[in-house]
């Protein structure tokens, strides 16, 4: 709203502007008097109220020039020159400007080359003061485009200091007419004498249709009464009622005379009230007209002085706006550092995802590292132990093998020494007998060198996964401490979780409970035994109970609305004070942007205060669908109550009537029957018993199927109802004084009892009328309520019963 009203205002004050900016250029084509020196329009007139102050590029266009010169400029209010460099000019308003730092070059080589061409400009005289005006107007603007981009303030550049014809004094009227090119407006308005004298008769002339229809109903209502007297008069019956109410009415009558007697005085004053305001207005009028005239036959001086009184306020205006121009560029700055800064945030967020992500997936490698490495160190020191046991096996038997040769070599010279005594024949067999020796000998030393080998090999094995271990053990050290710190977050929040579930297990097993002590008073509430003489009398009750609960509920719902149209009463009434607050506040700040800043902060936070009340409506809305399934399921169950109050009541009824004990499938002896008819009763009987057992199963079945769904919507709903009552419940606030039931499994077992009993009722004898029948359902309902007993509870298993 606020830039829809800026942009209305703008539109309007450059329409002005543009208007009065033609009238004064023709008006100074004609009479030659030059400008003020900051190109701003004279301000003598002090009762000029919609001329508005604007920027100084928009008031320094305010020259003379004639209509013809006007089509053919660029700006409205200039003439065309005949030189090249207003045409140059004129092309480089219609360049594109380009984006980035080509933008700022162009703007610093555009700010140059103006300059220049402003100080050849400022040494000619009049002819070309139109021209330096509008490059000056031009260099301003660029700097201000430069100045709003970002870039280094070039300096500011002394303005134009125009030169005053004095020769040009023809006509001083024609002067003072052209300084106060704004007068004209005022005197030349539509405000006279006739004005007035036409609204003081449209008000003399004012709608009087509704004080004669006032007039023709009282007439009306007069007659009525006086036919009422004449009524009473010819009847003495109802004389007395009727003059009484007669009496009543006439004064009544008066009344109403006098009201419409006291607003057409009123209206009538308050069109005298009018019309003095606009004679009052209009003197007014007139003696600002004399005193514009008297502002008019000033002499020259006080109007030199008050120029140069415009001057210097032109000067500080300027310097204000300068101010302006670079807080704009501060704030320009700043909103593009904050917006860099949100795209940095939004980034960081993208990669704080990207890490988590990351983290969980090397926890998990982390995690199957640890596995691998435990089975790997378990296979190696399985394969060390092995080696080991190998090595020292291999080393028992090197020495093993080194003691036999030492023997053997000890063995083999005590035999030389032997043989040698001896015979050749001896000498001979030793040689034959070394020679044999020799060669197992080199066979047992290639042996015990592979041996060796071997031993070295898995040595040198052992180093290695030895190294093995070490760096492993060092990385296990490093992670564990990671997974330290990770643990910890870990069993913190895994301490809260099982908090939280060991709450809702505690909220689970009282609702549970609620629900068993809900279920049990349903089931005494259909099997207890009442006495015959009581259920009329608690039929009765159970209505009367309807009733007034329907009537609380009606109750609850007209508090509800009334409480829904205050609420829309109290917006509407602080949207008024809102509006009030803010036509006050624009009567006293006529400062318009401090305005703008302040509305921008205000409706950032009314759009805030918004959201939130459309999320709690939201809420609220979704909390009354709640309310209002939880309400029809209550009376849902309140007419299955009644329908099985009377049930039970029926069944005493008929088990206080029947005479022996059990008479299941004995029939009535004071109605003879034939055995045929016997026993096609008693087949049908048999038939409809394995229906009914068959039925109720399947209904169990149903009924333990739809509460097992139904059982995380109903928690849903009490876990809501316990945030609820925790932050200030909404129900005790909205729904006083209505007793609250809380929903309860559906009890669809009793509707299908009922259904098969009425079902069985009318296939057993249709209508009540025959005794036959009346005993046939009897023992049917006899038989039903023992198979209710046989069946099992809802917390029970479902089986199969044996029919």
């Amino acid at each position: 709203m606020t830039t829809v009203n800026k942009s209305n205002n703008e539109s309007n004050v450059k329409a002005n502007d543009e208007e009065q900016i033609h009238q004064r250029a023709t008006r100074s084509a004609s009479h030659g008097r030059p400008p003020s020196a900051s190109g701003i329009r004279s301000k003598i007139p002090m009762n000029i109220n919609h001329s508005r102050p604007t920027s100084s590029a928009a008031n320094a266009q305010i020259t003379p020039c004639t209509q013809d010169d006007s089509t053919n400029s660029i700006l409205p209010g200039t003439r065309r020159s005949t030189r090249s460099h207003n045409s140059a000019l004129s092309n480089s308003k219609g360049q594109v400007i380009a984006p980035g730092g080509m933008q700022k070059r162009w703007l610093e080589t555009q700010f140059k080359r103006e300059k220049k061409r402003y100080l050849t400009m400022r040494k000619e005289l009049d002819e070309k003061q139109k021209s330096a005006q509008q490059v000056y107007d031009n260099m301003t603007q660029l700097r201000e485009k430069l100045m709003a981009d970002g870039g280094t303030d070039p300096g500011k550049i002394e303005e134009i200091k125009i030169i005053f014809d004095q020769t040009n004094k023809q006509s001083g009227d024609q002067n003072k007419c052209r300084g106060s090119g704004e007068l004209c407006f005022v005197i030349n308005s539509t405000i006279n004498e006739e004005f007035i004298s036409k609204i003081e008769n449209e008000l003399k002339n004012y709608p009087k249709d509704c004080p004669i229809i006032c007039e023709d109903v009282l007439k009306k209502h007069s007659e009525a009464l006086k036919w009422m007297e004449n009524f009473g008069k010819s009847n003495e019956k109802f004389s007395k009622e009727i003059n009484q109410h007669v009496d009543k009415y006439k004064k009544d009558m008066e009344a109403s005379n006098v009201q419409l007697d006291n607003g057409k005085k009123l209206l009538d004053e308050f069109n005298m009230a009018l019309v003095k305001k606009m004679m009052i207005m209009w003197s007014e009028i007139d003696a600002l007209r004399l005193r514009i005239k008297h502002l008019e036959s000033m002499s020259g001086d006080t109007v030199n002085e008050l120029r140069v009184k415009v001057n210097a306020e032109a000067d500080k205006f300027n310097q204000l706006m300068e101010k302006k121009a670079a807080v704009d560029s501060e704030l320009t700055k700043s909103k593009a550092t904050i917006h860099a800064l949100e795209i940095r945030i939004d980034a960081d967020e993208t990669k704080m995802t990207q890490l988590q992500s990351h983290l969980k997936n090397l926890e998990s490698q982390l995690k199957q590292k640890d596995v691998n490495f435990e089975h790997s160190t378990r296979d190696l020191h399985k394969s060390l132990k092995h080696s080991e046991e190998t090595i020292v096996n291999l080393e028992t038997q090197k020495d093993n093998l080194e003691t036999r040769l030492k023997e053997m070599k000890d063995k083999l010279e005590r035999e030389k020494k032997r043989r040698m005594e001896k015979s050749p024949r001896v000498h001979e067999m030793t040689k034959r007998s070394t020679e044999d020796d020799i060669e197992g000998d080199k066979d047992t030393k290639k042996k015990v060198g592979d041996l060796e080998t071997l031993v070295e090999v898995l040595r040198e094995e052992v180093a290695v996964n030895k190294k093995l271990i070490v760096k492993l053990q060092d990385e296990k050290s490093t992670s564990e401490i990671q997974l330290k710190d990770q643990l910890a977050n870990e069993q913190a929040r895994a301490t809260k979780l099982m908090e939280n579930y060991e709450q809702l297990k505690k909220e689970h097993e009282s609702m549970q409970q609620k629900t068993k002590t809900r279920d049990t008073q349903m089931l005494a509430l259909c099997y207890n035994d009442y006495d015959t003489k009581n259920v009329k009398a608690e039929l009765g009750s159970i209505e009367l109970v309807q009733l007034t609960e329907n009537l609380r509920q009606e109750i609850a719902e007209l508090k509800r609305k009334n409480k829904d149209l205050e609420g829309q009463l109290q917006q509407q009434m602080k949207n008024l004070e809102i509006k009030n607050h803010m036509i006050t506040y624009l009567k006293e700040n006529p400062d318009i942007h401090q305005m703008d800043k302040e509305m921008d902060s205000k409706t950032e936070v009314l759009k805030e205060v918004y959201s939130t009340l459309e999320t709690k409506q939201m809420q609220l809305t979704h909390l009354e669908n709640v309310l209002k399934q939880m309400e029809d399921q209550e009376t849902r169950n309140q007419e299955q109550r009644t329908r099985y109050e009377r049930r039970i009541a029926q069944l005493e009824y008929d088990a206080q009537i029947r005479k022996s004990k059990d008479c299941r499938y004995v029939l009535d002896l004071s109605v003879p029957q034939s055995s045929s008819k016997q026993q096609n009763e008693l087949a049908k009987v048999l038939e409809l018993e394995k229906k009914y057992q068959r039925l109720k199963q399947e209904s169990w079945q149903m009924g333990y199927i739809y509460n097992k769904i139904m059982e995380p919507t109903i928690k849903s709903v009490r876990s809501r109802d316990i945030v609820q009552h925790s932050h200030g419940s909404y129900r005790d606030r909205e729904y006083a004084g209505r007793s609250y039931v809380e929903p309860s499994y559906a009890n669809i077992d009793c509707y299908v009892h009922q259904s098969v009993d009425n079902n069985c009722s009318r296939e057993l004898g249709g209508g009540r009328e025959n005794p036959n029948s009346r005993h046939k359902i009897r023992c049917w309902s006899r038989s039903s309520q023992r198979m209710r007993r046989k069946m099992p509870s809802k917390g029970e298993p479902i089986t199969r019963i044996q029919e």
